[in-house]
C-alpha cells in the first residue's frame, strides 16, 4: 500500500513529479522540435532552358532564364539530358558577368550530327555537334612519359578558369568577361573547357600509337595555358625519335617533336638478371652498367649469385665488362657458395622491336656518345 508519508519534502516513492509549469514548458519545446522538423526545404525556382550552341565538339554553352543552384551545378549530369549518347563530364562554369550562361563539358561530340538538350525534363532545344576544334600552338614533350599542348592568349584561345568565375583562389581576379557571343574588344575567343577524361593519340615515325590521358589541374597552372598528357604506365618516349600528336578535339599548329634525353627512374631490383625480359635489350644495348647475365662486375650483381666459374675469360668480353668487372676478386673461391648451380649459356638475344614507344623496363641507359637528331 502505498504512504502518504514524505520526507525533507521529497515524495514517499523517491521519484520527482514535474509540476503544471515544468509540463507547459516541456510541450511547447517538443512542438517547438516536430515543427523544425516539417519544415519543407526551399522552394524550388523553375527554370527554363533558354540557349544551347556547341562552342567545340567538347563542349556546349547554354543558357538559362535563372541562375542553377548550387546542388543543381553538383548534380549536372543528372539534370542535364543529352540526345544521341552524349554525356556532360563535369560541372557547368558560369560565365564571368554573365547571369545565367554556364560553359559545360561534354563527351566527343561527333561530327555533322545533331543533339538535343533537356533540363529536368522540360522543354528541348537542339543544337548541331562542334566543329571549332580547339586550336593550340605546340606539342612538347615536358618528361620521359609526358607531353603538354601549349595555348596562348595571342592565338585568342583562352582557359576556361579565366572567362568564368574561380574554381582556385590564385585565379580570382585574373580573368576577363567575355560577351553572350564570347568576344572580348572585338575578338573572338576560344574557350578550353575542363579535358579531364579526354586523351591525345601519340604517333612515333613506325611503330605503335599510344593514347595519353590529361593530368588532372595542368590546364592553367602558374598562368600557363598547357595542358599535360601522360603515356600508359611503363612507357617512355625514346631520345632522338620523332613523335607526332593527334586529338579529334584539338587542332595543333607544330603537333611534331624530338624526345630529348631524359633520366630514367630506375625500375625495382634494377641488379637482377630478372628485372627486364631477354627480348627487352640486345648485346648492342647493354652498358658496363647494365645487369647482364655476362657481366662479372662486383656492382652488378651481388657475390652470392655469381658462381666460380662465372668470371672465365669467356664470360667478360671487352664490349661487355669495363677492365674493372673482371679484378681478382670477383673469382675468389669465396665469391660463391660451393653448393651455388652453375650458370647456363645466354640464350640468343634478338634484334630490338622497331617500336619507339617501350616499357620502362626495356629501356637501355642512354648512352654518352648518343645523341639526339636534332
Amino acid at each position: 500500500m502505498q504512504s502518504d508519508i514524505e520526507t525533507d519534502g521529497q515524495p514517499a516513492d523517491g521519484w520527482h513529479h514535474s509540476t503544471s509549469m515544468e509540463r507547459s514548458l516541456l510541450g511547447r519545446l517538443v512542438n517547438r522540435r516536430n515543427k523544425v522538423k516539417a519544415e519543407k526545404p526551399p522552394k524550388y525556382i523553375p527554370k527554363q532552358l533558354v540557349g544551347a550552341e556547341a562552342l567545340s565538339p567538347v563542349s556546349l554553352q547554354l543558357s538559362f532564364s535563372k541562375p542553377l543552384a548550387p546542388e543543381e551545378l553538383e548534380a549536372a549530369p543528372a539534370y542535364l539530358k543529352l540526345s544521341g549518347g552524349l554525356q556532360v563530364t563535369g560541372c557547368p562554369r558560369l560565365k564571368n558577368g554573365s547571369r545565367a550562361s554556364y560553359i559545360v563539358p561534354t563527351s566527343l561530340q561527333q561530327p555533322g550530327k545533331r543533339y538535343a538538350c533537356a533540363f529536368r525534363g522540360g522543354d528541348k532545344l537542339g543544337f548541331r555537334a562542334g566543329v571549332d576544334r580547339i586550336f593550340f600552338r605546340r606539342a612538347v614533350a615536358c618528361a620521359y612519359d609526358t607531353v603538354e599542348l601549349a595555348a596562348s592568349l595571342g592565338d585568342a584561345v583562352v582557359d576556361v578558369g579565366r572567362v568564368t568565375e574561380a574554381v582556385r583562389p590564385e585565379f580570382a581576379g585574373s580573368g576577363f568577361e567575355l560577351s553572350a557571343d564570347n568576344v572580348f574588344e572585338g575578338r573572338y575567343y576560344q574557350i578550353v573547357p575542363p579535358l579531364d577524361g579526354l586523351t591525345v593519340q601519340i604517333s612515333p615515325e613506325r611503330g605503335q600509337t599510344l593514347e595519353a590521358t590529361y593530368i588532372p589541374g595542368t590546364q592553367l597552372a602558374s598562368a600557363r595555358q598547357a595542358p599535360r598528357f601522360r603515356l600508359p604506365a611503363g612507357f617512355a618516349f625514346t631520345s632522338g625519335q620523332r613523335y607526332a600528336v593527334s586529338a579529334e578535339w584539338a587542332r595543333i599548329g607544330q603537333d611534331e617533336f624530338t624526345a630529348p634525353a631524359y633520366r630514367l627512374p630506375a625500375p625495382p631490383h634494377s641488379a637482377s638478371p630478372h628485372s627486364a625480359p631477354p627480348h627487352s635489350a640486345s648485346p648492342h644495348s647493354a652498358s658496363p652498367h647494365s645487369a647482364s647475365p655476362h657481366s662479372a662486375s662486383p656492382h652488378s650483381a651481388p657475390p652470392h649469385s655469381a658462381p666460380p666459374h662465372s668470371a672465365s675469360p669467356h664470360s667478360a668480353s671487352p664490349h661487355s665488362a669495363s677492365p674493372h668487372s673482371a679484378s681478382p676478386h670477383s673469382a675468389s673461391p669465396h665469391s660463391a657458395p660451393p653448393h651455388s648451380a652453375p650458370m647456363l649459356p645466354s640464350p640468343k638475344l634478338p634484334a630490338p622491336a622497331p617500336e619507339r614507344l617501350r616499357p620502362l623496363a626495356a629501356l637501355p641507359a642512354p648512352s654518352p656518345a648518343r645523341r639526339s637528331s636534332n
